[in-house]
């Protein structure tokens, strides 16, 4: 009995898929969402780790050079900081833990918005810590080059 109903759901799977691929025009391939290039992962993992080393290692005038108009690195007295960004009509703070020792960090997983702006979501690790943290780092292009306008601290 349990053979036969495999058999049920095998034959199901090769009807469905067989129907798409007749109702698509047997292309598949260029009928479904175009995927992004893995240059783009690679080049904005990139820029999310300069940005990262930046704000643990304190390098204000690399830090400044990542950010988009209307976005502003915070510092506080403890040592940790915030990236705020303020456009008039959306006000986001970032917390960043650099009041931490940096462990290290790896990008989670990466999307293009519908504003044309670019999320790389990585997660840091620091000392002390179990769990990593969050960055969901907003890139926006400004003047032909990608510039960090938001981050929002996910779960």
């Amino acid at each position: 009995m349990i053979h036969w109903k495999r058999s049920v759901l095998g034959l199901t799977f090769v009807l469905v898929f067989a129907l798409t691929y007749f109702v698509l025009g047997g292309d598949i391939a260029t009928k479904v969402k175009h995927i992004e290039p893995i240059e783009n992962r690679n080049s904005f993992d990139k820029l999310s780790r300069a940005f990262i080393d930046a704000v643990y290692s304190g390098d204000e005038n690399m830090i400044e050079n990542q950010l988009a108009k209307g976005t502003s690195y915070i510092k506080s007295p403890d040592g940790s900081s915030i990236i705020r960004f303020d456009d008039g009509k959306v006000l986001v703070e970032g917390y960043m833990a650099t009041d931490k020792k940096l462990m290290s960090m790896r990008q989670k997983w990466h999307t293009t918005e519908d504003n044309g702006a670019y999320v790389s979501s990585m997660e840091v690790y620091v000392k002390g810590d179990s769990w990593p943290l969050t960055w969901n780092i907003y890139f926006i292009e400004e003047n032909k080059e990608w510039k960090i306008y938001m981050i929002e601290n996910g779960i």
